[in-house]
C-alpha cells in the first residue's frame, strides 16, 4: 500500500466514524496498529488523530488510547411558519428561540440531566455595504446597492450552530425602519419593527435549501474537514411585502449556514402534534 498523507488517513477514519464502522465511545485501533494499515509513520497517524480531535470526531478518556468522541445531539429547525407566534421558518434567530423554549421544557422534565445543552449567540454585527451579486438578485437590486447587512454566529454548548447573515435594502430605512443600522435586537423580532415602523405589509416568504460544501471559513467555524466530505446546509429565506399593485415584492434575505452532520429540519402542514419534532432516524 503505498504510504498516505495524514488528511487521506483522517479522511478515511472520518468515513468509518460517520458510516457507524466505529461508533461512538468505542476505542480507535492503536498507532502501532494504524501505522501498519496505512504503512504509514507515527507522526502522520498522530497528526491524523489530531485533526478528528479538532473536529470532535475523537477524544482521550483517561487511560491510554484513543476513542470516538460521543455524537453531538442533533438539533431540529422548523422551516414552516408557526401561524399562532408568527415566528419565521427558517430564520437562525426565530429557531433559536424555538431551541431555548425547548431546552427549558426539557430542563423542566429532566432536572437531574448533568449536561443540559447551553445555548449562546455572538453579538450582532451590523453595516451598510454594497450587495454582492447573489444579494442583489434575491432583492432585485443592482450589484453594488446599498444595503444593511446584519450578522450573527450561534452554538449550542461548545458546538457552533449556525452562522446567518441578513440582508435589507437601504430604502427600508429610508422608509422609516433606522434602527436596523442599529447593533441590536428587537424584542418583538425585526419583522415586527419593521411593519410598524414603515407600514410595510408581509405577504409571504420563500425558503430554498442549497447543500454544498463548506467554505474555509465555514469549515473552520463549524470545525469540519475542508477535504470535501462534510457538506453543509444554506437557507435563503426571501420575505416578500404586498404593493399596491399586489404583486410580492422582495424586503428581505438571510442566508443561514448549518452544519449538515448536527442538523434536521421538519415541515409541519395542516394538523400535527403540539409537541415539538425530536430528531430522527432513518436507518
Amino acid at each position: 500500500m503505498p504510504e498516505l498523507q495524514y488528511r487521506e488517513i483522517a479522511a478515511e477514519l472520518r468515513r468509518r466514524i460517520m458510516t457507524g464502522q466505529l461508533q461512538p465511545g468505542m476505542r480507535l485501533p492503536s498507532v502501532l496498529d494504524l501505522r501498519a494499515e496505512f504503512a504509514a509513520s507515527r507522526r502522520d497517524i498522530e497528526d491524523a488523530i489530531g485533526l478528528l480531535k479538532l473536529q470532535k470526531l475523537a477524544e482521550r478518556p483517561p487511560g491510554k488510547g484513543y476513542r470516538v468522541a460521543r455524537r453531538a445531539r442533533q438539533i431540529v429547525t422548523t422551516l414552516s411558519q408557526d401561524p399562532e407566534s408568527g415566528r419565521a421558518g427558517g430564520d437562525a434567530t426565530g429557531a433559536y428561540d424555538e431551541y431555548m423554549e425547548r431546552l427549558a421544557e426539557q430542563a423542566s422534565a429532566n432536572p437531574d440531566d448533568d449536561q443540559p445543552i447551553k445555548p449562546r449567540r455572538s453579538h450582532l454585527a451590523v453595516e451598510a455595504t454594497a450587495a454582492p451579486g447573489y444579494v442583489a438578485a434575491r432583492l432585485r437590486l443592482a450589484p453594488g446597492d446599498q444595503v444593511v447587512q446584519r450578522y450573527q454566529e450561534f452554538w449550542a454548548d461548545q458546538m457552533p450552530w449556525a452562522i446567518q447573515s441578513t440582508y435589507y435594502p437601504m430604502a427600508l430605512v429610508r422608509r422609516g425602519a433606522q434602527d436596523l443600522l442599529m447593533a441590536k435586537d428587537f424584542k418583538a423580532g425585526e419583522l415586527r419593527y419593521i411593519a410598524e415602523s414603515t407600514g410595510l405589509e408581509r405577504c409571504g416568504y420563500r425558503v430554498r435549501i442549497l447543500a454544498r460544501t463548506p467554505t474555509a471559513d465555514e469549515a473552520k467555524f463549524f470545525i469540519l474537514p475542508e477535504d470535501g466530505t462534510s457538506q453543509v446546509f444554506s437557507l435563503i429565506r426571501t420575505g416578500y411585502e404586498s404593493r399596491p399593485d399586489h404583486r410580492p415584492y422582495p424586503f428581505r434575505v438571510n442566508f443561514t449556514v448549518f452544519a449538515g452532520d448536527r442538523h434536521q429540519f421538519v415541515i409541519n402542514s395542516g394538523e400535527f402534534p403540539d409537541e415539538p419534532a425530536s430528531p430522527a432516524r432513518d436507518h
